[in-house]
């Protein structure tokens, strides 16, 4: 590369320069209230707190963590501070929003286009938000649409499908892709995040953005490494950056062909994962949820790879000509070690152990629930940040879900 991109990742087991993250805000309330329809654990349905404690605990959590990555050394940009510069995009997208939502309002409940209508124009004139709180809401932010029951507007939505609550946008990993030569726009699996990658794109600026995924992809289906000299990788000869590729069971028809495009576009060698779900869809998560490569597996150090044992083993690697084996081989083989995440550790409110965020010089940001894996990962000389995530973490993901790199040190 001659140039160095703006916003690029070579390799996700070095030290970040800088981090992309989002504090959740308001726009979680109807995922708080009904959150088997928007991918939240099921299991907040019996929370306790009101939505405000929630959100409180949610807030301190996420502060938390942008407290020692900026001990770290590390920038910390926050999407809505990003967004407070492009008003006139965030209008002018607002209103392509509204446009084809009212297409599809006429379409789908005739005679309701008036009504659609005073919803939009309550939302978009609504003196209590921002103009980028509106964005985040959506029609949320129209009083008299927030007096319907929380399932019916979740109906609506679904039908929809323009001008939703951004419930999950603080998962900030998953709406665009980092490479060495630039972002890549995803294309979400679940409905309900569509808009996130045209929201991130406003953010992050479109001259930024090297490739718009066809098939659907999401960050957290992709994670860049890149072998250090005294590595096997590099013993191996294999000293050019790796995209680890997750297919899973929404990926579509031609991810593989897209994936090797990809690969073209930001000079890296392609290995393929094809995650559980993929061969067996009934071991989804729930709620819909994308089995995502990085809540399998995460690379930590250019020796080891952290990851849930039964997990790896459903998982099917492709790396080059080399004979197809499953991931716990593949790392054992290609990197050396792995730290294993306990099933009780793997997924759900108490899980997302693998999902951890790496630092750069064996340290990682992990949750302080994960008490086998921060045990395993101190055993093996990593440096655990072990902070609260369980607020967080019903959203179904963990730090590394949470932030997007945005610039390494690989080539600093």
């Amino acid at each position: 590369m001659s140039i160095m991109p703006k916003y690029h990742c070579n390799s996700e087991i070095v030290k970040p320069v800088t981090i992309l993250v989002h504090r959740p805000g308001e726009e979680t309330e109807l995922a708080f209230e009904h959150p088997e329809y928007w991918g939240f654990d099921p299991s907040l349905a019996g929370e306790k707190r009101a939505f405000a404690e929630w959100l409180e605990d949610a807030g301190k959590e996420h502060d938390e963590m942008a407290a020692v990555l900026r001990q770290e050394g590390i920038q910390v940009l926050q999407i809505r501070e990003l967004l407070r510069t492009k008003g006139e995009q965030i209008k002018s997208y607002l209103a392509r929003e509204f446009a084809q939502g009212l297409k599809t309002v006429e379409r789908q409940w005739p005679g309701y286009s008036d009504v659609f209508r005073e919803y939009f124009s309550e939302m978009a004139y609504n003196p209590s938000h921002g103009l980028v709180q509106t964005l985040f809401q959506g029609l949320e932010a129209s009083p008299t649409f927030r007096k319907l029951p929380p399932q019916n507007r979740s109906k609506v939505y679904r039908k929809l499908q323009h001008l939703m609550p951004q419930a999950s946008l603080y998962y900030a990993q998953d709406p665009a892709i980092a490479t060495p030569t630039g972002l890549v726009k995803s294309r979400m699996a679940m409905w309900q995040r569509q808009q996130e990658p045209d929201i991130l794109q406003m953010a992050l600026g479109e001259a930024n953005y090297i490739h718009a995924m066809e098939n659907r992809a999401e960050g957290g289906d992709v994670t860049m490494f890149h072998p250090d000299l005294y590595s096997l990788e590099a013993a191996l000869g294999n000293d050019r950056p790796k995209m680890y590729f997750g297919i899973n069971g929404q990926s579509g028809a031609n991810a593989i062909e897209e994936a090797q495009l990809l690969a073209t576009k930001s000079e890296s060698d392609l290995v393929l994962f094809f995650v559980p779900d993929y061969f067996n869809p009934g071991v989804a998560y729930a709620g819909g949820n994308v089995m995502h490569l990085d809540t399998l597996l995460m690379p930590i150090d250019s020796d080891t790879v952290l990851g849930n044992r039964a997990m790896l083993e459903h998982t099917v690697v492709q790396d080059g000509s080399t004979p197809l084996v499953n991931a716990y081989q593949w790392a054992k083989q290609r990197l050396g070690r792995v730290l294993e995440v306990p099933d009780s550790e793997q997924q759900g409110v108490y899980g997302w152990g693998a999902n951890v965020l790496p630092l750069g010089d064996r340290a990682v940001l992990s949750s302080n629930h994960l008490h086998t894996t921060n045990y395993r990962l101190r055993r093996a000389g990593f440096h655990v940040y072990a902070i609260d995530a369980s607020t967080l973490t019903s959203g179904f993901g963990s730090f590394h879900c949470m932030t997007l790199y945005l610039r390494d040190t690989v080539w600093a």
